[in-house]
């Protein structure tokens, strides 16, 4: 009986895996993005490249997943961190407007395609935001970039995504922008709200980070509703940031929103002032 349960309970993980996938596969399926994969130091992460859309001079728009899949319930850990719902990728599909590339993080849309290297718990888990983790999506937009051949970017980071498009902004000088959608500022401070464990594993954001990226132009969009990261936690690192120096740091609060709806829908009807406003002015509005 318990070897029956545990070839049940593995079926089903396997077909929700499966789900997630086709997911992905069907919302791209015909749109005129580009299905690629970008090979780093220690993985190769899933991408999708826009088509051609603007002039050389402006920043490219990169679109950074959240965590996805991290745990099936409290006391265990996803096999696969592909998300259940492709938040950023549906964000990113709406961008109509911007030359852009999405890419996924470590170890997502990647193991049932046998190209899950170096994939381990840690990465999705307490070491999400990891050296090693930020080192890599770091040299997968240095990529992107070339292959797009643009100069610059504006990072976009959905929920986990927008503290990996904050340390990875950290060590570069050719960030025009920063724009969060429900995003994670700090985990520290996450983990305390909620009584989780910490991220041990992970590095932190804080005033170091902070220090070297307030002189970049950010929107932080939130919800209403949003009991996942709340928004007084956003709003608190927000003005840590801005006591550093006079920074260019705008945040919203949308109503009818929670942290999971409806993010597409959103990003569909105000991706272009809000990017506009980035790649013309460096100011956000």
């Amino acid at each position: 009986m318990a070897l029956l349960l545990v070839l049940f309970l593995g079926g089903c993980l396997n077909i929700h895996t499966d789900r997630a996938y086709d997911k992905a596969y069907e919302l791209t399926r015909q749109s005129q993005w580009v299905p690629t994969y970008i090979e780093t130091a220690h993985f190769t992460l899933k991408s999708y490249r826009s088509p051609q859309r603007s002039t050389t001079d402006l920043p490219l728009i990169v679109y950074i997943e959240g965590d996805g899949s991290a745990w099936i319930d409290i006391n265990r850990i996803a096999p696969d961190p592909t998300p259940q719902e492709p938040f950023m990728l549906s964000v990113a599909l709406q961008d109509t407007t911007f030359d852009a590339v999405y890419i996924a993080r470590p170890c997502q849309y990647v193991i049932n395609e046998g190209k899950g290297v170096n994939c381990q718990y840690a990465l999705w888990t307490d070491g999400r935001f990891n050296e090693v983790v930020i080192a890599d999506m770091n040299e997968a937009i240095d990529k992107a970039l070339k292959q797009k051949a643009r100069r610059n970017v504006i990072l976009v980071g959905g929920s986990g995504g927008a503290t990996v498009a904050m340390l990875v902004a950290a060590r570069r000088n050719d960030v025009k922008g920063i724009v969060s959608l429900a995003g994670l500022l700090n985990h520290k401070s996450w983990t305390n709200h909620h009584g989780i464990t910490p991220l041990g594993q992970s590095l932190d954001t804080g005033r170091t980070i902070y220090s070297k990226i307030t002189t970049i132009p950010q929107i932080h969009v939130m919800a209403q509703d949003d009991t996942i990261i709340p928004n007084a936690l956003s709003i608190n690192e927000i003005n840590k940031m801005k006591k550093i120096v006079r920074a260019q740091i705008l945040y919203r609060v949308e109503p009818d929103m929670d942290h999971d709806c409806c993010w597409g829908t959103y990003w569909g009807k105000y991706h272009q002032p809000i990017l506009k406003s980035l790649t013309q002015t460096g100011v956000g509005s």
